[in-house]
């Protein structure tokens, strides 16, 4: 799907020029916006139509720490796919799903766009969920902590939708 949609992108003249953004910017923006899309989907406040490329280039040591946790969290899930497969699926759906909109090829004017994330983050989603199913068969105190904890954020994302709702 990845390559398909890359290639009507392609197609219709939606990627903008290689030279507009230099490959460098490119690598330092990819670090980083894998981080905002999580970020958005956990804390869904600041939401926007459009998101205009950053006025400035992202420091380099941001970008550094975007990468290394991009590598580290796939190392630790390749680590434990053995004992937890459906984190490797979840976070290898975030990453691959994303490659066609995450900055490798500049894709229309914007820097992100929030529409592109509710493909990649089924994987997340895919994760979390099955990662609580297993908590909640280890017994009756975690599963009164999951379905607590899972409360908790349902009031939060409902809180932040409410606000966000009205821009």
């Amino acid at each position: 799907f990845s390559v398909v949609a890359f290639q009507s992108q392609a197609e219709s003249g939606a990627l903008s020029g290689a030279a507009d953004v230099p490959a460098l910017e490119r690598v330092t923006r990819i670090g980083v916006a894998y981080w905002i899309y999580l970020r958005k989907a956990c804390y869904p406040l600041d939401l926007a139509a459009l998101y205009a490329p950053p006025s400035e280039s992202i420091p380099w040591a941001t970008s550094a720490v975007g990468w290394i946790s991009l590598l580290a969290v796939s190392l630790g899930v390749i680590r434990l796919r053995t004992r937890a497969p459906y984190l490797a699926v979840g976070w290898f759906w975030y990453l691959i799903t994303f490659l066609p909109v995450i900055g490798v090829t500049p894709v229309g004017t914007q820097w992100l766009a929030d529409r592109y994330a509710v493909i990649p983050l089924i994987g997340i989603w895919i994760a979390v969920v099955w990662r609580a199913a297993e908590i909640m068969l280890q017994g009756k105190p975690q599963r009164i902590a999951v379905v607590g904890v899972s409360s908790i954020l349902v009031i939060i994302v409902v809180l932040c939708a409410a606000r966000q709702v009205r821009y």
